[in-house]
């Protein structure tokens, strides 16, 4: 293992970090690390059998090593816009609260913090999408607003796909570490 590779192998408490940028850039090079090795290992292959049997799905493209790495690539990218602190304050509160929740096995909780990131709380009949595309096969949310709704935080900020990334990265943690209490699983 490369210094880097240590680095994220274990995952760090919040408290171990001086800033929400430290923390989310440590947490999503966790999760990427841990489903790279996981892949190599077999573990994520028998997590996810394993949850599919009690939920029904299986999520065959998290098996795969190109995704994986593209989510490495993407990792790579928000880290250096979180690193120039490109972000509002407030997204960056939520990515945190959202890495803290996975931390914490708290999938529902995170998936829940995800949806409103990249749905939101749009005044109802103003700013309503016309769809909401969930595609597990992917494990992407497509949203497509009315035409004068204006644009969104996360869009605004240009990591809308970086937020996608940071849900499957979820799904991973979720299929190598479920929580005991199947209500605080996601899906």
């Amino acid at each position: 293992q490369t210094e880097q590779e240590e680095a994220v192998a274990e995952w760090l408490p919040r408290s171990s970090f001086e800033t929400a940028v430290g923390f989310l850039a440590h947490s999503m090079n966790h999760l990427v690390h841990s489903w790279r090795s996981s892949l190599r290992d077999g573990r994520l292959a028998e997590g996810l059998r394993a949850q599919a049997n009690s939920a029904g799905s299986a999520g065959s493209n998290l098996l795969s090593e190109k995704a994986a790495a593209e989510a490495s690539r993407s990792v790579e990218d928000f880290c250096k816009k979180l690193g120039a602190h490109r972000l509002p304050p407030e997204l960056v509160g939520k990515l945190e609260e959202m890495c803290t929740c996975i931390s914490m096995r708290e999938y529902a909780q995170a998936n829940k913090i995800y949806m409103d990131l990249v749905i939101g709380a749009k005044k109802w009949q103003n700013d309503m999408p016309y769809m909401v595309n969930f595609s597990m096969s992917r494990q992407d949310t497509e949203v497509h607003w009315t035409p004068d709704s204006g644009s969104h935080p996360v869009d605004d900020a240009g990591v809308r796909s970086h937020v996608v990334v940071l849900r499957r990265l979820m799904t991973v943690a979720q299929a190598l570490k479920p929580n005991a209490d199947p209500s605080k699983n996601c899906g």
